[in-house]
């Protein structure tokens, strides 16, 4: 029921454009759009696993669970403000540039 591939609907490519011809740096908002936009080329990652195949999947091992838990969730915050302050900067200068006030 869950395809292994993302869809646009283009409000992120529309403010990577944005963000560009304001020169504000939006660089999450760009990963994210080309993650989204690799994601949809399912077929041709499908090709690519079986000529080149997969990567090994090591054994995660943590000696502290809690403070492994703890750290991952400081990371989780870290990415989470850098993103909002990303899209926070671009609609200033939107704001700015089309008089929204």
């Amino acid at each position: 029921m869950i395809l292994d591939k993302a869809g646009q609907k283009g409000t992120g490519k529309w403010s990577v454009i944005e963000a560009q011809n304001m020169g504000v740096p939006a660089t999450a908002i760009e990963a994210a759009v080309a993650a989204r936009s690799i994601s949809s080329a399912k077929g041709e990652r499908e090709a690519a696993e079986k000529i080149l195949g997969l990567p090994p999947v090591g054994e995660i091992r943590v000696t502290d669970r809690d403070a492994f838990i703890k750290d991952l969730e400081n990371a989780l915050l870290a990415a989470k403000v850098g993103a909002y302050a990303q899209g926070f900067a671009v609609m200033s200068a939107a704001s700015n540039e089309f008089g929204w006030n």
